[in-house]
């Protein structure tokens, strides 16, 4: 493969992906991009080695691309409705930090119209497919954070910071996604193999419905307790700090906000 990296046109080089990358664009409903089997440090030595290849490292459009390439998990209700999340992993976003630093690239300078098109390219399939509606797209919370506020980018946060109330109509997506995560036990193999590809955004769903019963007006109590996700939410307190500190919430507010038959749920 270090023979492909020498001879395709550097646009083509650019694209390929290090060992394993191709299977987690899989993962996340992507096509596969050309797993070339090398370390990414070798493929960029490569092409820096190349006429035009140290300009193309440190180019904008390489930050762009990869701002583009953050996963996606698109979740189906039983009738139909999607609601689509994306969320960079931590080497997404160290690799993001790095060449951000490699290039030398004054991120204050950087369009923000542009940077927040290259992240809105992470809720398509392809260039091909059509970016979903505000009210059907969410941004994980933690990697809007670690875009803007650790990595400095500036974006559009009309586009990317969710108005909670645009999202209920997804509770059961959302729901389902904490219910089958915790449910996940290492005697149910079959279970663990479908249901582990959720468990990145597993805090995510579960902090979007901490937010969900903190709207001030009618919070969605009922359709959160319909959603049978409760029981998961009281085991979630003996988790880790950010599982058993979301879930506390959740609880607390739906003690204090509920009804006499919500507060025996808990």
């Amino acid at each position: 493969m270090p023979r492909a990296c020498k001879s395709f046109p550097l646009e083509s080089v650019m694209c390929f992906e290090s060992q394993t990358s191709s299977i987690r664009n899989a993962r996340s409903g992507r096509s596969y991009g050309l797993d070339v089997c090398v370390e990414m440090a070798q493929i960029e030595s490569i092409i820096e080695s190349r006429p035009g290849g140290k300009e193309l490292l440190r180019s904008e459009g390489r930050l762009l691309r990869l701002l583009g390439c953050g996963r996606r998990y698109k979740i189906v209700s039983d009738d139909g409705k999607s609601i689509h999340i994306v969320k960079y992993t931590t080497n997404e976003l160290d690799e993001i930090k790095r060449v951000i630093e490699y290039a030398e690239l004054d991120v204050k300078k950087l369009s923000i119209q542009k940077v927040s098109d290259a992240i809105m390219r992470s809720f398509a399939n392809d260039d091909m497919d059509l970016i979903p509606p505000k009210d059907n797209r969410y941004l994980s919370e933690a990697s809007l954070h670690h875009l803007t506020g650790k990595i400095g980018l500036s974006i559009d946060n009309e586009e990317f910071d969710s108005n909670v109330t645009d999202l209920v109509e997804h509770i059961e997506q959302i729901s389902w996604v904490v219910s089958q995560c915790h449910a996940l036990t290492e005697d149910d193999e079959d279970s663990v193999d479908s249901n582990r590809e959720y468990g990145d955004i597993e805090v995510d769903c579960l902090r979007l419905i901490r937010r969900f019963l903190e709207v001030d007006d009618n919070p969605p109590i009922q359709q959160i307790t319909d959603s049978q996700v409760v029981p998961c939410l009281a085991r979630y307190l003996n988790l880790d700090d950010d599982f058993r500190v979301e879930a506390a919430s959740c609880l607390k507010n739906i003690l204090a906000k509920g009804t006499n038959e919500h507060r025996k749920m808990v």
